[in-house]
């Protein structure tokens, strides 16, 4: 996050500008879902994810004040995803789902600097509808070459408030990645996400943290599956 304003909720006062803040940490959750094949050619499948918490730590740094330690929690909602893939070819997959994530269950991000103390910060999210395209290549026997695109249709996260440090920042994200299969029932799984944009927060008396918000957010992902 760079040059942007950060206002005391408690008096509605802009305290100083933030020219960059750094952080990262580690997220833990649950997902469950499931898988049909109803011939050899198509999969029609549905995972439910639970809320994720997360703790960001790192430092920054006020125009004004310096540098700063920051740790920022916050909680994903539950996201819900359903979709298809059909197979054209032995080399070719294609794929489509639809995902809801429940923004609306969550109310607040709180943030604690060792110079300004604990805030907290509303967000007021609507549910989320995000489309996912996705293709697959098979160069070799047991090879997957994985890319996807995903952009939310419902602009659940509007450009006049605050949005959270990890969501989507102009509601749009691009993925790549490889599988390995290690043998019949077994693959392994490399992905890259990454979310990117930029959002404009205008200085109201309701947003805390008005500004120019331009990110390029990575996730790093590995995964072992196992057909029964």
């Amino acid at each position: 996050i760079k040059e942007q304003t950060f206002i005391d909720p408690n008096t509605s006062t802009i305290v100083d500008v933030v020219d960059e803040l750094d952080v990262d940490g580690w997220a833990f959750g649950g997902a469950f879902g499931m898988m049909i094949r109803p011939n050899n050619w198509l999969r029609i499948g549905m995972n439910y994810r639970t809320q994720v918490k997360d703790t960001l730590q790192g430092d920054g740094t006020f125009q004004t004040l310096g540098g700063f330690d920051a740790e920022l929690t916050q909680v994903l909602p539950t996201l819900i995803t359903t979709g298809f893939s059909a197979r054209v070819n032995s080399f070719l997959l294609f794929s489509f789902a639809y995902g809801w994530e429940r923004n609306s269950e969550l109310k607040n991000i709180n943030i604690d600097t060792d110079l300004l103390g604990a805030v907290s910060l509303p967000q007021n999210w609507k549910n989320s509808h995000t489309f996912h395209f996705g293709i697959e290549t098979t160069p070799l026997e047991h090879i997957h070459i994985l890319a996807g695109y995903a952009k939310d249709f419902n602009e659940s996260i509007p450009d006049a408030v605050n949005n959270r440090v990890t969501g989507d920042v102009a509601a749009q994200e691009i993925s790549a990645g490889v599988g390995i299969d290690l043998g019949k029932a077994i693959t392994t799984t490399l992905s890259w996400n990454g979310r990117f944009g930029d959002r404009t927060v205008p200085v109201t008396a309701t947003n805390l943290a008005p500004g120019e918000i331009s990110a390029f957010i990575h996730t790093l992902s590995f995964g072992l599956g196992v057909n029964l």
